[in-house]
């Protein structure tokens, strides 16, 4: 029995793209739900679809965003927002040492995971140079260090094709993946704090990059 108007809208939406519902008890609801308590409605849907690097960097992408052991699905979600919010056209990161794309990761990236082209790859040192002789630039993002992101993203100083380089939550970016980007940027701070949340900076940097230059 559905309880809220809510639950209506939801019914009568998924309706109308022709997909299957079924009305069951708040018990059968808990049991399917794999990523803890639900609001009433469970979506079973495929896992968001991987697609190869080498097809994406077929299509000159503007913009990719690259993770380097980030093992938080609920930061590899919020990334995935900010990512699509942003413009990104992908996202990629290596199999291993990664979070999965987990129901949990895909909750916390609101849609983005059926938006954004997403691949995953065996090696990231690989994949950065592929997008270099690819004609684009990489730029990773570190706490200390770096060229300060404001200066860097002012006037025309950007180059237009870029790859953006997040660090994971404890080590940042692995020395091999800092050898294979172009140059570095460091958000400026203001504050006592260090640095800040991956999917915090992910958002930061992509928000420098996506304003008007």
């Amino acid at each position: 029995m559905l309880e809220h108007r809510r639950d209506e809208e939801v019914v009568a939406r998924a309706a109308a793209l022709g997909i299957e519902i079924r009305v069951v008890d708040a018990q059968v609801l808990a049991r399917t739900s794999v990523d803890g308590p639900t609001k009433g409605v469970v979506a079973v849907a495929s896992p968001p679809a991987r697609v190869d690097l080498d097809d994406v960097l077929e299509r000159s992408p503007r913009l990719l965003v690259a993770l380097d052991g980030v093992v938080d699905p609920h930061n590899l979600g919020a990334v995935l927002r900010s990512a699509e919010f942003f413009g990104a056209d992908g996202v990629f990161w290596p199999k291993d040492g990664t979070a999965p794309l987990s129901p949990a990761a895909v909750r916390s990236s609101a849609g983005a995971t059926e938006r954004l082209a997403l691949s995953e790859v065996v090696n990231l040192a690989r994949a950065l140079q592929r997008c270099r002789d690819g004609g684009m630039w990489v730029v990773g993002t570190v706490a200390f260090g770096g060229d300060g992101l404001w200066e860097a993203t002012s006037g025309d100083r950007m180059p237009e094709r870029l790859v953006v380089v997040l660090g994971g939550e404890h080590a940042g970016l692995r020395r091999l993946t800092r050898d294979h980007c172009d140059f570095l940027v460091t958000i400026e701070r203001a504050g006592q704090l260090a640095s800040l949340n991956v999917s915090a900076a992910a958002a930061v940097v992509l928000a420098a990059l996506s304003r008007p230059r």
